[in-house]
């Protein structure tokens, strides 16, 4: 870092603090450098004699790699399978392992949903039940008031009797519902008969 400093006349503090340091590396790989006449002459003698090594090296495994064969060439190449087919053998587990997590899953949520199912139909049919009994009853109820208002206006149960079931009649034929058939004849017979 002193090196540095110096080489471009900045303080430590500035160095650290103010100056990205991709800049500063930047700066060095572009800064000239200075090679001596020795230094040319030794890098290029090591270069040479690497390169001859190499190319030593090189020559031997050609000669080993080719086989003669009344004077024809020979070059073989082989693909070493084995990796390969271990990593394809490991991705099918892979695959049969996700496959089958998958079925117990699947398996599952379709026993959950059914299970969901059959508590809401139960929920429901429970409820529809317990509101057909209740409307029965109410409809029961209304309709005992009304035999028993019809009785008391007419003074007599069987004509209130007679009187209910030409009501029924009426309400099935009509569009109008049992509670309004029986208002009206309500309301006729609060008036008194004229003749």
């Amino acid at each position: 870092m002193g090196q540095i400093c110096h080489h471009f006349s900045w303080t430590l503090d500035y160095l650290l603090w103010e100056v990205d340091w991709r800049i500063v590396q930047r700066m060095l790989i572009d800064a000239p450098s200075y090679e001596s006449e020795e230094e040319k002459k030794r890098k290029e003698k090591t270069c040479h004699k690497s390169f001859r090594t190499n190319l030593r090296r090189f020559s031997t495994t050609i000669i080993k790699i080719m086989n003669t064969s009344q004077g024809a060439l020979y070059f073989g190449a082989g693909i070493d399978t084995a990796q390969f087919r271990r990593d394809i053998e490991s991705m099918r587990r892979d695959i049969l392992g996700l496959t089958q997590t998958t079925v117990q899953q699947t398996g599952q949520m379709d026993s959950a949903f059914k299970n969901l199912s059959i508590g809401i139909a139960s929920y429901f049919s429970i409820g529809a039940i317990k509101s057909f009994v209740t409307e029965l009853i109410n409809v029961r109820g209304e309709f005992q008031k009304t035999e028993i208002a019809f009785s008391t206006m007419l003074k007599s149960e069987a004509k209130a009797a007679e009187l209910m079931g030409q009501m029924v009649d009426l309400a099935a034929k009509t569009p109008f519902s049992l509670q309004e058939v029986s208002a009206g004849a309500k309301q006729l017979l609060a008036f008194p008969d004229p003749g």
